[in-house]
């Protein structure tokens, strides 16, 4: 039992973590409903994201709903089921933990390096400049 409730834990505390700290870092506009989507999704499944921006966002007010669409297309086939899921029994039985991890790794530290560095939130000056599009 003790394994999985330190997954378990570990899970939740790195979800929760990456999105207080990471999302309005890394999503340049209406990073909470955004944020609450993925965090719905890492925690249990996509509909589970969907509820939630549906509960912050229940008039689709914001391009959230679409975004999450969006970044759906792109990323299921090849995590949650897709790609890397199926082939990581595969790589661990022949090459062993490590290769996947180091891959996982380079991919996390590339993707992190991406959202915070060049789709990060704009500067106050470049965003005031830009019209708002969402009503209030």
């Amino acid at each position: 039992m003790g394994p999985f409730i330190l997954l378990a834990v570990t899970g939740l505390v790195w979800t929760v973590g990456a999105f207080v700290f990471l999302a309005r870092r890394m999503l340049p506009d209406f990073w909470f409903e955004r944020g609450i989507a993925d965090v719905g999704q890492a925690m249990g499944v996509t509909s589970t994201g969907l509820i939630l921006l549906r509960v912050v966002d229940p008039d689709l007010k914001t391009p959230a709903y679409q975004a999450f669409g969006y970044k759906q297309l792109i990323m299921e086939p090849f995590f949650g089921g897709g790609l890397v899921t199926a082939g990581a029994i595969p790589v661990i039985a022949n090459f062993g933990a490590g290769w996947l991890l180091a891959g996982m790794l380079a991919l996390f530290i590339g993707a992190l390096a991406a959202g915070l560095l060049f789709f990060g939130r704009r500067p106050v000056a470049a965003a005031a400049a830009e019209p708002v599009t969402a009503a209030p």
